[in-house]
Protein backbone atom coordinates (compact mmCIF):
# COMPACT_ATOMS: atom_id res chain seq x y z
CA UNK A 1 0.00 0.00 0.00
CA UNK A 2 1.26 3.48 -0.93
CA UNK A 3 0.10 6.44 1.18
CA UNK A 4 0.68 10.06 0.20
CA UNK A 5 -0.72 13.59 0.25
CA UNK A 6 0.20 14.03 -3.41
CA UNK A 7 -2.46 14.50 -6.09
CA UNK A 8 -1.06 11.60 -8.07
CA UNK A 9 -3.33 8.65 -8.74
CA UNK A 10 -0.54 6.08 -8.90
CA UNK A 11 3.23 5.72 -8.65
CA UNK A 12 5.90 3.24 -9.69
CA UNK A 13 8.56 3.67 -7.03
CA UNK A 14 10.95 1.36 -8.90
CA UNK A 15 10.79 3.62 -11.97
CA UNK A 16 11.17 6.77 -9.90
CA UNK A 17 14.21 5.29 -8.27
CA UNK A 18 15.77 4.20 -11.58
CA UNK A 19 15.18 7.60 -13.16
CA UNK A 20 16.96 9.38 -10.33
CA UNK A 21 19.98 7.06 -10.61
CA UNK A 22 20.18 7.10 -14.42
CA UNK A 23 19.88 10.89 -14.57
CA UNK A 24 22.53 11.37 -11.88
CA UNK A 25 19.99 13.06 -9.61
CA UNK A 26 19.93 10.59 -6.73
CA UNK A 27 20.59 13.56 -4.40
CA UNK A 28 17.01 14.68 -5.15
CA UNK A 29 15.65 11.64 -3.31
CA UNK A 30 15.48 11.03 0.45
CA UNK A 31 14.77 7.46 1.54
CA UNK A 32 13.65 6.66 5.10
CA UNK A 33 13.94 3.06 6.32
CA UNK A 34 13.34 1.45 9.75
CA UNK A 35 16.90 0.54 10.81
CA UNK A 36 20.57 1.30 10.20
CA UNK A 37 20.94 -2.24 8.92
CA UNK A 38 18.38 -1.46 6.22
CA UNK A 39 20.42 1.62 5.32
CA UNK A 40 23.53 -0.50 4.81
CA UNK A 41 21.66 -3.07 2.72
CA UNK A 42 19.97 -0.42 0.59
CA UNK A 43 23.21 1.48 0.05
CA UNK A 44 24.88 -1.73 -1.14
CA UNK A 45 21.99 -2.45 -3.51
CA UNK A 46 22.03 1.08 -4.93
CA UNK A 47 25.76 0.97 -5.61
CA UNK A 48 25.55 -2.49 -7.20
CA UNK A 49 22.61 -1.40 -9.38
CA UNK A 50 24.73 1.30 -10.97
CA UNK A 51 28.08 -0.38 -11.81
CA UNK A 52 30.61 2.03 -13.23
CA UNK A 53 28.36 5.02 -12.55
CA UNK A 54 28.70 7.83 -10.06
CA UNK A 55 25.59 7.64 -7.91
CA UNK A 56 26.04 11.01 -6.22
CA UNK A 57 25.04 11.73 -2.64
CA UNK A 58 22.79 9.03 -1.16
CA UNK A 59 20.28 10.48 1.28
CA UNK A 60 19.46 7.40 3.36
CA UNK A 61 18.12 7.86 6.89
CA UNK A 62 16.04 6.29 9.60
CA UNK A 63 13.38 8.47 11.19
CA UNK A 64 15.67 8.57 14.23
CA UNK A 65 18.78 9.76 12.36
CA UNK A 66 16.74 12.25 10.33
CA UNK A 67 15.20 13.67 13.53
CA UNK A 68 18.59 13.90 15.23
CA UNK A 69 20.09 15.80 12.29
CA UNK A 70 17.11 18.15 12.15
CA UNK A 71 17.28 18.93 15.88
CA UNK A 72 21.02 18.88 16.63
CA UNK A 73 24.09 20.02 14.76
CA UNK A 74 27.21 17.85 14.51
CA UNK A 75 28.94 19.38 17.53
CA UNK A 76 25.85 18.91 19.72
CA UNK A 77 25.30 15.25 18.80
CA UNK A 78 28.55 13.98 20.28
CA UNK A 79 27.84 15.06 23.83
CA UNK A 80 24.05 14.95 23.80
CA UNK A 81 22.95 11.45 22.75
CA UNK A 82 23.41 9.14 25.72
CA UNK A 83 24.66 5.59 25.27
CA UNK A 84 22.66 2.64 26.59
CA UNK A 85 25.29 1.94 29.24
CA UNK A 86 25.18 5.50 30.57
CA UNK A 87 21.37 5.47 30.45
CA UNK A 88 21.40 2.29 32.55
CA UNK A 89 23.51 4.08 35.16
CA UNK A 90 21.00 6.95 35.35
CA UNK A 91 18.10 4.50 35.59
CA UNK A 92 19.83 2.60 38.38
CA UNK A 93 20.32 5.87 40.26
CA UNK A 94 16.65 6.72 39.72
CA UNK A 95 15.70 3.31 41.06
CA UNK A 96 17.60 4.00 44.27
CA UNK A 97 16.19 7.50 44.77
CA UNK A 98 12.43 6.82 44.70
CA UNK A 99 10.16 5.13 47.20
CA UNK A 100 9.11 1.78 45.71
CA UNK A 101 6.42 -0.73 46.61
CA UNK A 102 6.27 -3.39 43.90
CA UNK A 103 10.05 -3.31 43.36
CA UNK A 104 10.93 -2.72 47.02
CA UNK A 105 12.82 -6.03 47.27
CA UNK A 106 15.24 -4.74 44.61
CA UNK A 107 16.04 -1.52 46.46
CA UNK A 108 19.62 -2.50 47.32
CA UNK A 109 20.55 -4.11 44.00
CA UNK A 110 18.28 -4.45 41.00
CA UNK A 111 19.09 -7.40 38.69
CA UNK A 112 20.57 -6.25 35.39
CA UNK A 113 17.89 -8.12 33.41
CA UNK A 114 15.08 -6.33 35.25
CA UNK A 115 16.88 -3.00 34.84
CA UNK A 116 17.23 -3.55 31.08
CA UNK A 117 13.57 -4.45 30.71
CA UNK A 118 12.44 -1.33 32.59
CA UNK A 119 14.83 0.82 30.54
CA UNK A 120 13.43 -0.63 27.32
CA UNK A 121 9.87 0.01 28.51
CA UNK A 122 10.64 3.63 29.39
CA UNK A 123 12.48 4.15 26.09
CA UNK A 124 9.42 2.86 24.22
CA UNK A 125 7.18 5.17 26.26
CA UNK A 126 9.36 8.08 25.13
CA UNK A 127 9.24 7.00 21.48
CA UNK A 128 5.44 6.84 21.66
CA UNK A 129 5.21 10.22 23.38
CA UNK A 130 3.92 8.73 26.66
CA UNK A 131 4.99 10.83 29.64
CA UNK A 132 4.94 9.90 33.38
CA UNK A 133 1.77 11.96 33.90
CA UNK A 134 0.07 9.97 31.12
CA UNK A 135 0.95 6.77 32.94
CA UNK A 136 -0.44 8.08 36.22
CA UNK A 137 -3.74 8.86 34.54
CA UNK A 138 -3.96 5.30 33.24
CA UNK A 139 -2.98 3.73 36.58
CA UNK A 140 -6.49 4.26 37.97
CA UNK A 141 -7.78 1.65 35.53
CA UNK A 142 -5.53 -1.05 37.01
CA UNK A 143 -5.82 -3.17 40.13
CA UNK A 144 -3.65 -5.20 42.48
CA UNK A 145 0.00 -5.89 41.68
CA UNK A 146 -0.27 -4.41 38.16
CA UNK A 147 -1.31 -1.08 39.67
CA UNK A 148 1.62 -1.15 42.14
CA UNK A 149 4.04 -2.01 39.34
CA UNK A 150 2.73 0.82 37.14
CA UNK A 151 3.00 3.31 40.02
CA UNK A 152 6.62 2.32 40.64
CA UNK A 153 7.52 2.58 36.94
CA UNK A 154 5.85 6.01 36.70
CA UNK A 155 7.90 7.23 39.69
CA UNK A 156 11.14 5.79 38.30
CA UNK A 157 10.36 7.26 34.86
CA UNK A 158 9.72 10.70 36.36
CA UNK A 159 13.02 10.69 38.25
CA UNK A 160 14.86 9.26 35.22
CA UNK A 161 13.43 11.95 32.96
CA UNK A 162 14.48 14.61 35.43
CA UNK A 163 18.07 13.38 35.34
CA UNK A 164 18.09 13.58 31.54
CA UNK A 165 16.77 17.14 31.66
CA UNK A 166 19.28 18.12 34.34
CA UNK A 167 22.24 16.79 32.36
CA UNK A 168 20.97 18.06 29.02
CA UNK A 169 21.23 14.61 27.42
CA UNK A 170 18.71 12.79 25.26
CA UNK A 171 17.42 9.49 23.99
CA UNK A 172 15.67 9.15 20.62
CA UNK A 173 12.25 9.60 22.29
CA UNK A 174 13.43 12.97 23.66
CA UNK A 175 14.61 13.93 20.16
CA UNK A 176 11.17 13.15 18.73
CA UNK A 177 9.40 15.17 21.42
CA UNK A 178 11.56 18.27 21.04
CA UNK A 179 11.53 18.17 17.24
CA UNK A 180 7.73 18.03 17.19
CA UNK A 181 7.60 21.10 19.42
CA UNK A 182 9.55 23.41 17.12
CA UNK A 183 7.81 25.85 14.78
CA UNK A 184 7.15 24.50 11.26
CA UNK A 185 9.03 27.43 9.73
CA UNK A 186 12.09 26.40 11.73
CA UNK A 187 11.51 22.76 10.73
CA UNK A 188 11.40 23.80 7.05
CA UNK A 189 14.64 25.80 7.27
CA UNK A 190 16.46 22.95 9.03
CA UNK A 191 15.26 20.43 6.45
CA UNK A 192 16.31 22.55 3.48
CA UNK A 193 19.74 23.20 4.99
CA UNK A 194 20.28 19.44 5.13
CA UNK A 195 18.56 18.45 1.87
CA UNK A 196 18.46 21.48 -0.47
CA UNK A 197 17.87 19.40 -3.64
CA UNK A 198 15.38 16.81 -2.32
CA UNK A 199 12.02 16.74 -4.11
CA UNK A 200 11.04 13.09 -3.57
CA UNK A 201 10.80 11.34 -0.19
CA UNK A 202 10.22 7.58 -0.01
CA UNK A 203 9.36 5.98 3.34
CA UNK A 204 10.02 2.28 2.81
CA UNK A 205 9.96 -0.93 4.82
CA UNK A 206 7.81 0.17 7.77
CA UNK A 207 4.74 -1.65 9.02
CA UNK A 208 4.00 0.69 11.94
CA UNK A 209 4.76 4.19 13.19
CA UNK A 210 4.57 5.72 16.65
CA UNK A 211 2.51 8.87 17.15
CA UNK A 212 5.61 11.14 17.30
CA UNK A 213 6.95 9.52 14.12
CA UNK A 214 3.66 10.22 12.33
CA UNK A 215 3.94 13.87 13.38
CA UNK A 216 7.48 14.03 11.98
CA UNK A 217 6.38 12.41 8.70
CA UNK A 218 3.46 14.82 8.52
CA UNK A 219 5.75 17.84 8.92
CA UNK A 220 8.15 16.42 6.33
CA UNK A 221 5.28 15.90 3.88
CA UNK A 222 4.44 19.63 4.11
CA UNK A 223 7.85 20.75 2.78
CA UNK A 224 7.23 22.82 -0.37
CA UNK A 225 8.60 21.31 -3.57
CA UNK A 226 8.60 17.73 -2.29
CA UNK A 227 6.36 14.69 -2.57
CA UNK A 228 6.34 12.06 0.16
CA UNK A 229 5.21 8.47 -0.38
CA UNK A 230 4.88 5.86 2.35
CA UNK A 231 5.18 2.21 1.37
CA UNK A 232 3.07 0.81 4.21
CA UNK A 233 2.85 -2.94 4.79
CA UNK A 234 -0.88 -3.03 5.50
CA UNK A 235 -3.63 -5.19 4.01
CA UNK A 236 -7.04 -4.06 5.19
CA UNK A 237 -8.89 -7.22 4.11
CA UNK A 238 -7.21 -9.60 6.56
CA UNK A 239 -8.06 -8.24 9.99
CA UNK A 240 -6.64 -11.28 11.78
CA UNK A 241 -3.12 -10.27 10.72
CA UNK A 242 -3.29 -6.52 10.18
CA UNK A 243 -5.89 -5.24 12.66
CA UNK A 244 -3.16 -4.10 15.06
CA UNK A 245 -2.19 -1.53 12.40
CA UNK A 246 -5.68 -0.05 12.10
CA UNK A 247 -5.00 2.78 14.55
CA UNK A 248 -1.73 3.66 12.84
CA UNK A 249 -3.47 3.69 9.44
CA UNK A 250 -6.29 5.82 10.82
CA UNK A 251 -3.81 8.34 12.29
CA UNK A 252 -2.10 8.66 8.91
CA UNK A 253 -5.49 9.15 7.26
CA UNK A 254 -6.37 11.85 9.79
CA UNK A 255 -3.25 13.76 8.70
CA UNK A 256 -4.44 13.78 5.10
CA UNK A 257 -2.59 10.74 3.78
CA UNK A 258 -4.54 8.58 1.36
CA UNK A 259 -3.88 5.42 -0.62
CA UNK A 260 -2.89 5.43 -4.29
CA UNK A 261 -2.24 2.65 -6.77
CA UNK A 262 1.18 1.00 -6.56
CA UNK A 263 2.52 0.22 -10.04
CA UNK A 264 5.81 -1.16 -8.75
CA UNK A 265 6.73 -4.78 -9.12
CA UNK A 266 5.27 -6.60 -6.13
CA UNK A 267 7.70 -7.19 -3.28
CA UNK A 268 5.66 -10.26 -2.38
CA UNK A 269 5.80 -13.54 -4.26
CA UNK A 270 2.76 -15.72 -4.80
CA UNK A 271 3.20 -17.57 -1.50
CA UNK A 272 3.60 -14.35 0.51
CA UNK A 273 0.56 -12.83 -1.17
CA UNK A 274 -1.51 -15.92 -0.31
CA UNK A 275 -0.42 -15.70 3.32
CA UNK A 276 -1.25 -11.98 3.55
CA UNK A 277 -4.71 -12.51 2.10
CA UNK A 278 -5.79 -15.81 3.65
CA UNK A 279 -3.79 -16.72 6.76
CA UNK A 280 -6.11 -17.52 9.71
CA UNK A 281 -9.18 -16.75 7.59
CA UNK A 282 -9.50 -20.16 5.94
CA UNK A 283 -11.12 -23.29 7.32
CA UNK A 284 -9.95 -26.90 7.10
CA UNK A 285 -11.77 -27.43 3.82
CA UNK A 286 -10.27 -24.38 2.15
CA UNK A 287 -6.53 -24.66 2.68
CA UNK A 288 -3.90 -22.77 0.72
CA UNK A 289 -2.81 -25.22 -1.96
CA UNK A 290 0.31 -25.76 -4.02
CA UNK A 291 3.09 -25.41 -1.46
CA UNK A 292 3.21 -28.89 0.10
CA UNK A 293 6.57 -29.73 -1.53
CA UNK A 294 8.15 -26.39 -0.58
CA UNK A 295 7.80 -26.81 3.18
CA UNK A 296 9.85 -29.53 4.90
CA UNK A 297 9.79 -30.32 8.60
CA UNK A 298 12.91 -31.64 10.29
CA UNK A 299 13.53 -32.64 13.89
CA UNK A 300 16.71 -32.76 15.96
CA UNK A 301 17.53 -34.15 19.42
CA UNK A 302 19.03 -30.87 20.67
CA UNK A 303 19.80 -27.29 19.71
CA UNK A 304 23.36 -28.01 18.58
CA UNK A 305 22.28 -30.80 16.23
CA UNK A 306 19.45 -28.62 14.91
CA UNK A 307 21.91 -25.89 13.90
CA UNK A 308 24.23 -28.47 12.33
CA UNK A 309 21.37 -29.73 10.14
CA UNK A 310 20.55 -26.15 9.16
CA UNK A 311 24.22 -25.47 8.35
CA UNK A 312 24.44 -28.58 6.17
CA UNK A 313 21.31 -27.58 4.26
CA UNK A 314 22.70 -24.08 3.68
CA UNK A 315 26.02 -25.53 2.56
CA UNK A 316 24.14 -27.71 0.07
CA UNK A 317 22.16 -24.74 -1.26
CA UNK A 318 25.30 -22.65 -1.71
CA UNK A 319 27.60 -25.29 -3.19
CA UNK A 320 25.16 -27.45 -5.18
CA UNK A 321 22.26 -25.15 -5.99
CA UNK A 322 24.50 -22.07 -6.41
CA UNK A 323 22.25 -19.94 -4.19
CA UNK A 324 23.82 -16.63 -3.13
CA UNK A 325 24.38 -16.54 0.67
CA UNK A 326 22.57 -13.19 1.01
CA UNK A 327 19.44 -14.77 -0.48
CA UNK A 328 19.14 -17.25 2.39
CA UNK A 329 17.25 -16.27 5.54
CA UNK A 330 16.90 -18.28 8.75
CA UNK A 331 14.17 -17.27 11.21
CA UNK A 332 14.18 -18.17 14.91
CA UNK A 333 11.55 -17.66 17.55
CA UNK A 334 14.09 -16.65 20.21
CA UNK A 335 17.41 -16.14 18.48
CA UNK A 336 19.23 -15.27 21.74
CA UNK A 337 19.19 -18.93 22.77
CA UNK A 338 20.76 -19.95 19.48
CA UNK A 339 23.30 -17.15 18.90
CA UNK A 340 26.41 -18.75 20.48
CA UNK A 341 25.70 -22.09 18.78
CA UNK A 342 25.10 -20.42 15.41
CA UNK A 343 28.39 -18.52 15.60
CA UNK A 344 30.37 -21.64 16.49
CA UNK A 345 28.74 -24.07 14.05
CA UNK A 346 28.62 -21.66 11.10
CA UNK A 347 32.27 -20.83 11.70
CA UNK A 348 33.15 -24.53 11.46
CA UNK A 349 31.16 -24.85 8.22
CA UNK A 350 32.69 -21.58 6.93
CA UNK A 351 29.27 -20.06 6.25
CA UNK A 352 29.16 -16.22 6.27
CA UNK A 353 26.37 -14.90 8.48
CA UNK A 354 24.72 -11.61 9.32
CA UNK A 355 23.19 -12.43 12.71
CA UNK A 356 20.52 -9.94 13.75
CA UNK A 357 21.13 -10.39 17.44
CA UNK A 358 23.07 -8.18 19.77
CA UNK A 359 26.57 -9.41 20.41
CA UNK A 360 26.90 -9.58 24.18
CA UNK A 361 29.75 -7.37 25.36
CA UNK A 362 30.32 -9.66 28.33
CA UNK A 363 31.87 -12.21 25.94
CA UNK A 364 33.81 -9.67 23.85
CA UNK A 365 37.58 -10.17 24.44
CA UNK A 366 38.62 -6.49 24.04
CA UNK A 367 35.82 -5.29 26.32
CA UNK A 368 36.69 -7.95 28.90
CA UNK A 369 40.34 -6.86 28.74
CA UNK A 370 39.49 -3.17 29.30
CA UNK A 371 37.09 -3.92 32.15
CA UNK A 372 39.63 -6.25 33.77
CA UNK A 373 42.17 -3.44 33.66
CA UNK A 374 39.76 -0.96 35.28
CA UNK A 375 38.95 -3.57 37.92
CA UNK A 376 42.61 -3.51 38.98
CA UNK A 377 41.98 -0.01 40.28
CA UNK A 378 38.49 -0.85 41.55
CA UNK A 379 39.86 -3.72 43.68
CA UNK A 380 43.01 -1.83 44.76
CA UNK A 381 45.57 -3.79 42.74
CA UNK A 382 44.45 -7.23 43.86
CA UNK A 383 46.98 -9.63 42.36
CA UNK A 384 44.33 -11.81 40.67
CA UNK A 385 42.88 -8.77 38.89
CA UNK A 386 46.35 -7.84 37.67
CA UNK A 387 46.82 -11.37 36.36
CA UNK A 388 43.51 -11.27 34.47
CA UNK A 389 44.10 -7.76 33.11
CA UNK A 390 47.54 -8.52 31.69
CA UNK A 391 46.79 -11.93 30.21
CA UNK A 392 44.04 -11.04 27.71
CA UNK A 393 46.27 -10.27 24.73
CA UNK A 394 44.39 -7.14 23.67
CA UNK A 395 46.34 -4.66 25.81
CA UNK A 396 49.69 -3.23 24.74
CA UNK A 397 50.94 -2.52 28.26
CA UNK A 398 54.38 -1.16 27.31
CA UNK A 399 56.33 -4.23 28.30
CA UNK A 400 54.71 -4.91 31.68
CA UNK A 401 55.58 -8.52 32.56
CA UNK A 402 52.64 -10.06 34.40
CA UNK A 403 54.51 -13.32 35.15
CA UNK A 404 57.31 -11.40 36.90
CA UNK A 405 54.81 -9.28 38.85
CA UNK A 406 52.93 -12.33 40.06
CA UNK A 407 56.16 -14.12 41.00
CA UNK A 408 57.35 -11.12 43.05
CA UNK A 409 53.93 -10.81 44.72
CA UNK A 410 54.17 -14.48 45.72
CA UNK A 411 57.67 -14.12 47.14
CA UNK A 412 56.77 -10.99 49.11
CA UNK A 413 53.24 -12.24 49.95
CA UNK A 414 51.60 -9.17 48.38
CA UNK A 415 47.83 -9.56 48.07
CA UNK A 416 46.59 -6.10 47.13
CA UNK A 417 47.02 -2.36 47.62
CA UNK A 418 49.12 -0.17 45.31
CA UNK A 419 51.10 1.33 48.19
CA UNK A 420 51.62 -2.16 49.59
CA UNK A 421 53.04 -3.30 46.24
CA UNK A 422 55.30 -0.26 45.99
CA UNK A 423 56.50 -0.22 49.60
CA UNK A 424 57.06 -3.99 49.78
CA UNK A 425 59.21 -4.08 46.65
CA UNK A 426 61.14 -0.94 47.58
CA UNK A 427 61.68 -2.36 51.07
CA UNK A 428 63.05 -5.61 49.67
CA UNK A 429 65.47 -3.70 47.44
CA UNK A 430 66.65 -1.54 50.37
CA UNK A 431 67.08 -4.62 52.54
CA UNK A 432 69.13 -6.25 49.78
CA UNK A 433 71.53 -3.30 49.73
CA UNK A 434 71.83 -3.04 53.51
CA UNK A 435 72.35 -6.69 54.36
CA UNK A 436 75.55 -8.57 53.69
CA UNK A 437 74.32 -12.10 54.31
CA UNK A 438 73.06 -14.49 51.61
CA UNK A 439 69.50 -14.81 52.81
CA UNK A 440 67.96 -13.30 49.70
CA UNK A 441 70.19 -15.33 47.46
CA UNK A 442 68.87 -18.48 49.08
CA UNK A 443 65.36 -17.25 48.42
CA UNK A 444 66.16 -16.81 44.74
CA UNK A 445 66.14 -13.02 45.02
CA UNK A 446 66.92 -11.33 41.70
CA UNK A 447 67.43 -7.58 42.02
CA UNK A 448 66.71 -6.91 38.32
CA UNK A 449 63.41 -8.76 38.54
CA UNK A 450 62.37 -6.76 41.58
CA UNK A 451 63.32 -3.48 39.92
CA UNK A 452 61.34 -4.53 36.85
CA UNK A 453 58.33 -5.38 39.05
CA UNK A 454 58.56 -1.98 40.76
CA UNK A 455 58.77 -0.22 37.39
CA UNK A 456 55.80 -2.21 36.06
CA UNK A 457 53.51 -1.57 39.02
CA UNK A 458 54.27 2.14 38.65
CA UNK A 459 53.45 1.97 34.92
CA UNK A 460 50.16 0.27 35.75
CA UNK A 461 49.39 2.97 38.30
CA UNK A 462 50.23 5.68 35.75
CA UNK A 463 47.72 4.17 33.28
CA UNK A 464 44.95 3.96 35.85
CA UNK A 465 45.64 7.08 37.89
CA UNK A 466 43.29 9.34 35.84
CA UNK A 467 40.36 7.17 36.96
CA UNK A 468 41.26 7.32 40.66
CA UNK A 469 38.79 10.16 41.39
CA UNK A 470 35.16 11.06 40.83
CA UNK A 471 34.48 11.76 37.16
CA UNK A 472 31.58 13.09 35.14
CA UNK A 473 30.34 10.95 32.24
CA UNK A 474 32.13 13.14 29.68
CA UNK A 475 35.37 13.07 31.71
CA UNK A 476 35.20 9.30 31.99
CA UNK A 477 34.68 8.95 28.23
CA UNK A 478 37.61 11.30 27.58
CA UNK A 479 39.98 9.38 29.86
CA UNK A 480 38.75 6.04 28.58
CA UNK A 481 39.43 7.18 25.00
CA UNK A 482 42.96 8.19 25.95
CA UNK A 483 43.52 4.86 27.70
CA UNK A 484 42.27 2.87 24.70
CA UNK A 485 44.72 4.63 22.39
CA UNK A 486 47.59 4.44 24.90
CA UNK A 487 47.10 0.67 24.96
CA UNK A 488 47.05 0.55 21.12
CA UNK A 489 43.74 -1.31 21.22
CA UNK A 490 42.52 -0.03 17.81
CA UNK A 491 45.59 -1.50 16.11
CA UNK A 492 45.27 -4.73 18.08
CA UNK A 493 41.62 -5.08 17.02
CA UNK A 494 42.34 -5.06 13.30
CA UNK A 495 45.46 -7.22 13.54
CA UNK A 496 43.91 -10.18 15.35
CA UNK A 497 43.48 -12.02 12.06
CA UNK A 498 40.45 -14.04 13.18
CA UNK A 499 36.90 -13.97 11.83
CA UNK A 500 35.61 -11.74 14.64
CA UNK A 501 37.48 -8.58 13.73
CA UNK A 502 34.24 -6.76 12.88
CA UNK A 503 32.59 -7.82 16.14
CA UNK A 504 35.62 -6.74 18.16
CA UNK A 505 35.76 -3.36 16.42
CA UNK A 506 32.03 -2.79 16.96
CA UNK A 507 32.41 -3.72 20.65
CA UNK A 508 34.78 -0.78 21.20
CA UNK A 509 33.53 1.74 18.66
CA UNK A 510 33.41 5.50 18.67
CA UNK A 511 30.64 7.01 16.62
CA UNK A 512 29.58 10.61 16.25
CA UNK A 513 27.54 10.44 19.44
CA UNK A 514 29.28 8.35 22.08
CA UNK A 515 30.85 5.03 23.02
CA UNK A 516 28.64 1.99 22.67
CA UNK A 517 30.54 0.19 25.37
Amino acid sequence: MILTKSNRKDINIDDEFSQKINSGKINEMLILVPTNRKIRDLKKNIISSAPGQTTGKLNLETIGTLSTKLLLNDSEVRGTILSEAAASVLLNQSFQEVKLVYFSSYKDKIPSGTLDRIKNVISEYKKHGIMPETLRNEIQKLEGSEKLKAEDIASIYEKYRGKFNGLGVKEIGDIYSQLNNIDFGDFYIRFRELYPAVNLIIVHGFDEFTSPEIEILNSTSEIDGTELFISFDYFAYNQLIFSHLDRCYEKLESKGFHGIKDLSKSFHNKFQTSIREKLFEINAGNKIQGYENSIVKITAPNREKEIELVAKEIKFLITEKKVEPDKICIVFNLVQKYSPVIRDVFSVYKIPINLTDRYSLKISPPVIAIINLLEVLENDYYYRNILRALSGGFLDTAGIQQSNLIRVSSELKIISGYLNWKNSIEGALIQKRDEDDNEFGRLGFNEDEYRKALSDIKKLNSLLNPFDKKLTISEFVEYLTELIFKLNIPIKLIKTGDDRVEENVKAVIWNEATYFF
